[in-house]
């Protein structure tokens, strides 16, 4: 079987055995989840009980892992409603950055999935208003971590792939430039 069937057996045998499972357990099915192709529905319900634990105990692990890891194996099967629902609640709890209105989106210390949300929210957002021009903030990959992907290029090719007009910012390195249309209707 894949890596989170595993996982999820390992969870029921801690159960079985009264072992009650903390923060870091529910992590690791997260990350094994996203690793493979579990059902999305499966990090939802995941990350819910990953919250429950965390509110009683004192962990290292951050609220921002715990969100990170989950959007990973929903954005993967292509659950866009789930992962914006899970993006406004960590937006909400002060895992990501507030609101800086809908034409500046800065995506320092995101990872890929979540940046990827993070624009589909934002475009969302812009649609609404109208055409116009948002700036995104991806970094020049300075702070990425060895070997991880660095969101200038990934992003590119994302908005590429929806057809929505992207350049690099031609003045501010670690920028890129998004245009809607006036017929944008939503991603």
């Amino acid at each position: 079987g894949s890596r989170w069937t595993l996982a999820l057996q390992l969870l029921q045998e801690m159960r079985s055995r009264g072992v009650v499972p903390d923060t870091g357990s529910y992590g690791a099915l997260l990350t094994a989840l996203g690793r493979g192709s579990g059902p999305w529905q499966q990090a939802v319900w995941l990350l819910e009980k990953a919250l429950e634990v965390r509110r009683q105990e004192r962990t290292a692990m951050s609220l921002k892992e715990l969100m990170e890891r989950a959007l990973t194996p929903i954005w993967t099967s292509g659950r866009l409603a789930e992962a914006l629902m899970i993006y406004r609640q960590g937006k909400d709890a002060g895992v990501w950055p507030g609101d800086r209105g809908s034409r500046l989106l800065d995506l320092h210390d995101f990872a890929g999935e979540s940046a990827q949300v993070a624009v589909c929210a934002q475009l969302l957002q812009l649609a609404k208003e109208g055409a116009g021009e948002v700036v995104i903030v991806t970094g020049r990959g300075g702070h990425s971590r060895e070997g991880g992907v660095t969101l200038h290029p990934l992003l590119t090719h994302f908005l590429q792939e929806l057809k929505i007009p992207v350049r690099p910012d031609p003045k501010i390195a670690g920028r890129l430039r998004v245009s809607l249309p006036e017929d944008f209707y939503g991603v």
